[in-house]
């Protein structure tokens, strides 16, 4: 019978960890281990766990205040066949487990899987991906090799748009869900029950344990780990890539503590964006930067200086060849 190891990164969040447990106790399937590695000031005491979830076993190991760092200390650590790696503001169905289980049980040779991952927007209902978007953003993402992430069917068809959408869908649908020219996320397709994509959010995926330790997260980010999921995906194959159960649902509350403002976050993604794409040579810098001139240049429109300030200063440092990541 194959054993799960679940690993959860934690920092300064008690309150979130503790519902996050909470939830895992309630799993249909049977879970190896809980492995919770703490980075908390001070730190969380071993009977604030032990005592209140009944699990076959929850170690709690101690690290330093670095999320790639955290991770790595629990797959080092993991006794199980597979690792779910969980991050602390993640909630999931009852069902999670014993789904992704089945799934590996009936596709081998399939290597990372994930329930659909669920945000709550600003209408306050749970969503997989962005809203539909206009066709004129959709345009300019696509001219610039920026992200997309939507079901392209609901992009609205008018006569005026109908020849160049048409293009977008059948380019789009030929690659795939993978990665753009600049190596932004391109997800655009989600059949049920599965979809396959070479890039998701890992925050609540399966991962076969001696794939993972092959593959550890790097360290060279920052203790927040911005980038880290981009890190692992885009060493799987695009053809295995991350397949993602459409019957199962992770809930991503995002909690604000101990989480970055988003034209920080911004900064340090692009930077690990262009860090391991060198690395792994699976996207172009150049595209990057034209990537970057698009962001520039609708954040001028919109009369965003500070967005115009961080695009510009992003793409300094790519041409200069100055990333602090790849010293």
């Amino acid at each position: 019978m194959d054993r799960v190891s679940v690993i959860i990164p934690t920092r300064n969040r008690r309150q979130s960890l503790r519902e996050t447990l909470a939830v895992l106790s309630k799993q249909k399937a049977v879970i190896h281990e809980v492995i919770v590695v703490d980075s908390s000031d001070p730190p969380i005491d071993p009977s604030e766990l032990n005592h209140d979830f009944a699990f076959n076993a929850c170690l709690l190991l101690r690290a330093k205040a670095s999320v790639c760092a955290q991770r790595n200390t629990g797959i080092r650590r993991a006794t199980g066949d597979f690792v779910l790696l969980l991050d602390d503001d993640i909630s999931v169905d009852d069902n999670y487990i014993a789904l992704c289980l089945g799934f590996f049980q009936e596709h081998p040779a399939a290597l990372a899987a994930s329930g659909l991952i669920l945000e709550k927007r600003q209408s306050g209902n749970w969503e997989s991906r962005s809203p539909r978007i206009p066709f004129r953003q959709l345009a300019w993402a696509f001219v610039f090799q920026s992200g997309i992430w939507t079901d392209l069917a609901e992009v609205k068809r008018t006569w005026m748009n109908a020849f160049f959408l048409e293009r977008i869908q059948r380019h789009c649908s030929r690659r795939g869900n993978g990665i753009s020219k600049a190596g932004w996320p391109v997800l655009t397709q989600f059949q049920k029950p599965v979809f396959r994509s070479q890039i998701y959010y890992l925050g609540a995926s399966m991962i076969r344990r001696d794939w993972l330790l092959a593959n550890l997260y790097s360290e060279k980010l920052d203790q927040h780990g911005i980038g880290d999921n981009y890190g692992i995906a885009i060493k799987l194959l695009p053809e295995q890539g991350v397949f993602v159960l459409t019957d199962t649902y992770a809930y991503h509350h995002k909690i604000a503590d101990h989480r970055l403002a988003a034209r920080e976050a911004y900064f340090k993604r692009v930077l690990a964006l262009d860090y391991f794409s060198t690395l792994q040579g699976s996207a172009s810098r150049t595209w990057l930067v034209w990537s970057l001139l698009g962001n520039l240049l609708n954040a001028g429109l919109h009369l965003q200086m500070r967005g115009v300030l961080t695009n510009g200063r992003l793409i300094g440092i790519l041409l200069l060849n100055r990333n602090p990541l790849l010293r």
